[in-house]
């Protein structure tokens, strides 16, 4: 859901048709403005994201980001009959809104629901489908625009299938199980237990590796800590452990943005114009 609209963004500033509907063009402030829409959707979320995810759980916070992505979409395909570039505009910030929040659920959920031996690769797994969205946005884009050479179906089509992934979420999040972790530390240490032992142990509420996590959960969850206050973030400073993991956050977010992944995917045409690939699509 979140490599969709890297890719999508620039295959709609490579479509004329759609830089001519709203008066716009591939490069200076009209294209970083409408651009910086999603990401400041994203910031915007970030002080909701954490008191969601502990109160509702993850597969609520799941539902709730896909669902404000959903309406984020509609707004966005909406915005082509009234011909409103603020409409548009601000459906590109109630994405960015909406995909904040699942982004944060979604990984979270991974480590807590993957069983303890295949955890390091179910994870390592999980952030390689930003590519699946990112291929595709720019299929739909590349065929939409082939298929419909006029008129406005060319940046609709993509622009609506945004709804896939998300629709994807909303639809089928709630046959999923619960974070056992969550489950937990909300004082539901049964329903944790059954978890486990349903996915985890076979069966076998006394499989080692049931008793593992449940002794890890005793040993390390706060059943009364600082995610029970939303304004609470000492826990990302209390000791050298937690602080180490905050920097090793940060690093990695950093390095992120310097690999330039967010810039290729959302000026990729003015690069290639740069460097002197100019032609029709």
């Amino acid at each position: 859901m979140n490599g969709y609209d890297g890719s999508l963004f620039n295959a709609l500033t490579i479509n004329q048709k759609f830089l001519d509907f709203f008066d716009g063009e591939d490069k200076g402030p009209w294209q970083a403005r409408v651009s910086a829409m999603y990401q400041i959707g994203g910031v915007v979320a970030l002080p909701f994201v954490g008191p969601s995810l502990d109160k509702w759980g993850r597969k609520w916070g799941m539902f709730i980001g896909a669902a404000i992505v959903v309406a984020g979409t509609i707004i966005q395909g909406l915005s082509e009959i009234h011909q409103s570039l603020p409409q548009f505009m601000f459906g590109r910030a109630v994405l960015g809104f909406g995909v904040t929040i699942t982004s944060a659920a979604g990984p979270m959920y991974v480590v807590e629901v993957s069983h303890p031996a295949h955890r390091g690769v179910v994870t390592a797994l999980y952030n390689t489908f930003w590519f699946v969205g990112a291929i595709v946005a720019s299929s739909a884009s590349r065929g939409s625009m082939a298929q419909h050479p006029t008129g406005t179906s060319s940046w609709l089509i993509p622009v609506w299938l945004q709804l896939l992934f998300s629709g994807l979420i909303v639809t089928l999040v709630f046959f999923l199980p619960e974070s056992p972790r969550w489950l937990y530390v909300n004082n539901r240490y049964n329903d944790a237990k059954d978890m486990l032992t349903k996915y985890h142990g076979e069966g076998n509420p006394h499989s080692i590796w049931v008793t593992l996590q449940m002794r890890e959960y005793e040993e390390f969850l706060e059943l009364e800590g600082s995610d029970k206050r939303w304004w609470d973030y000492r826990s990302l400073f209390v000791d050298r452990g937690s602080r180490y993991r905050l920097a090793c956050n940060c690093v990695v977010s950093l390095f992120g943005q310097w690999a330039g992944n967010g810039i290729v995917s959302y000026y990729l045409s003015k690069f290639l114009d740069t460097a002197g690939i100019i032609g029709d699509v």
